[in-house]
């Protein structure tokens, strides 16, 4: 009876497993497609809606004349701006204006108008944790002294995309020059949930703002505009007070353990002698302790480098041990100036951009629950005691300048 029914067996569990495979019902066309690579948001002047701008990828001019493939031609992007009292209102509008789906998958940038900032961010990434597509490693920046949906609408001549070109100066200038921070989407929400405040880079548009986004910036050698990446933002419950920029700047990357590397001019003993060390290793360790509920904190830097650059008669003998110990002395001043100044503005800001809060949360949880409501006005009187310790661990691929020895020669 059994061997009756097994010729029907087969195909009955075949036709069963083709059903439960997945199929293609939600399938999209790429053609049918609109690929968003950069995102502005702004505030709406007198008016508490939003304005999002999106930097679309325009695939017809970025074929157009490879290989014969039939390219449209144009400009590289295409910026389209709608508004709207939510975000998700805004993007559902934009749908008027494209002719296509819009895809979030690839935004490579989300830029924040310097004026939406000021009114606060506390509410603005609600929608980016929930939404399923936007990326949450997606670049975070500040327009300064301008809107977002300027930034998002300039064109590079050396980044077609040029979100992504900002993306990726955003990541390169903050691991080589150590002035402004790279933090996504992700790191901001922690940085909301967290104890103290987030900090995010900032981003300007800097020449002729008319041309930014023309035809003619993409032509000239010389751009009359681009996009410049500097400071970090100081926040203050939620709503953004200012900017780190420089020496302070480099201080908070200093604080929160971030500088991946970065370069020192320092001045030497005479007027003309000059150095630059390059810092190449920066590790920064936070102890803090309790006096009868003030608390107290020891900001322990230690960072290694070479000297990529030495001018002036006081600094030729660099195989001279008294000579590199003057300079990591010097190195180790400078570093301690740049944290206390840091340390200061934070303070007098009443901002802790420092994260002085999770580090008490951390060691001191119990007495941190005690504390916690009175942080805001127990971190500006909070003691802090700076220690740096500076190596330079080579001088380059020569020991002693070639001044020295055209000194040398001279005097013979």
């Amino acid at each position: 009876m059994i061997g009756h029914y097994r010729r029907y067996l087969v195909p009955i569990t075949f036709a069963l497993s083709i059903s439960l495979l997945a199929g293609c019902w939600n399938s999209r066309e790429l053609t049918d497609m609109a690929f968003a690579v950069g995102m502005g948001i702004d505030s709406v002047p007198d008016s508490n809606k939003y304005r999002v701008t999106f930097q679309i990828v325009n695939s017809g001019a970025l074929t157009a004349g490879t290989g014969g493939q039939g390219g449209t031609g144009g400009m590289p992007i295409i910026v389209i701006s709608e508004q709207s009292d939510t975000l998700y209102g805004a993007i559902r509008k934009i749908s008027r204006k494209v002719p296509r789906r819009m895809f979030f998958g690839h935004i490579q940038l989300v830029v924040i108008g310097e004026s939406l900032a000021q009114k606060g961010i506390t509410d603005l990434f609600d929608f980016f944790e929930r939404s399923h597509e936007v990326r949450l490693n997606s670049t975070v920046l500040i327009s300064r002294n301008i809107t977002a949906e300027k930034v998002i609408e300039v064109l590079s001549p050396m980044e077609k995309i040029s979100s992504i070109g900002i993306a990726k100066r955003s990541r390169i200038t903050s691991s080589i020059w150590a002035e402004n921070v790279n933090f996504n989407i992700a790191d901001t929400i922690n940085g909301l949930v967290s104890p103290g405040e987030p900090v995010l880079g900032g981003v300007k548009v800097e020449g002729d703002l008319e041309i930014s986004h023309t035809d003619d910036n993409l032509k000239r050698s010389n751009p009359p505009a681009y996009v410049k990446v500097e400071g970090i933002s100081i926040f203050k419950q939620g709503k953004l007070i200012g900017w780190l920029d420089g020496d302070l700047a480099r201080g908070l990357m200093r604080i929160r353990n971030e500088m991946k590397g970065s370069l020192l001019e320092l001045p030497g003993e005479e007027p003309e002698s000059k150095y630059a060390v390059v810092i190449v290793r920066s590790n920064t360790k936070i102890k803090s302790s309790l006096d009868h509920g003030r608390p107290k904190f020891t900001i322990h830097i230690k960072e290694e480098g070479t000297l990529g650059e030495a001018a002036g008669s006081s600094l030729t003998e660099l195989n001279n041990r008294d000579n590199i110990i003057q300079i990591q002395n010097e190195w180790a001043k400078r570093t301690e100036k740049e944290i206390t100044g840091t340390v200061r503005k934070a303070q007098q800001e009443g901002s802790d951009i420092l994260g002085f809060g999770s580090v008490l949360k951390q060691y001191h949880a119990k007495e941190w629950k005690k504390i916690e409501k009175d942080w805001p006005e127990l971190f500006p009187g909070c003691t802090v005691d700076v220690e740096v310790e500076a190596y330079i661990r080579g001088t380059g691929m020569r020991g002693n300048s070639y001044e020295e020895k055209m000194g040398e020669e001279k005097a013979e």
